[in-house]
């Protein structure tokens, strides 16, 4: 895939604060319909929340919802990606690190969007079939 990132990603950044309830995240990330937010503390991106740490993190080990803060189950630190990233770069990091999302941040380290492992997916699939459409 020659795809880059920024091509392909989610615009903007769904973020949180480190103090916010874990119930009132993921009640965003519902309401979002997004499978992971970005934790930020002063404008730095100090973790990410997803899914995947909901259930591992929280339902598992019985935490309490409403009384933990998300700093406490949240994914460290922060895994990005810049803006020239090829979709084959991001989904080797992804591979690699074992992780879904990806907060796609320009030079300066501002968020811009979000790569999720779905739409790499989609980036694989639109391509395969503009492929097989172009040989026929």
């Amino acid at each position: 895939m020659k795809t880059a990132v920024d091509e392909i990603m989610s615009e903007g950044v769904i973020s949180v604060g480190p103090t916010s309830s874990i119930r009132q995240v993921a009640v965003l990330m519902a309401g979002k319909n997004v499978g992971a937010t970005v934790v930020a503390d002063g404008g730095q991106m100090i973790g990410m929340f997803s899914e995947r740490d909901l259930l591992n993190r929280v339902i598992a080990k019985n935490i309490d919802v409403d009384k933990t803060p998300v700093r406490e189950v949240m994914s460290a630190p922060v895994i990005t990606i810049d803006t020239g990233t090829s979709a084959n770069d991001a989904l080797y990091i992804m591979t690699v690190k074992h992780i879904r999302h990806l907060p796609v941040v320009d030079k300066t380290g501002k968020p811009l969007g979000m790569l999720g492992i779905r739409d790499l997916l989609e980036s694989v699939l639109n391509e395969t079939i503009d492929a097989f459409v172009t040989k026929k």
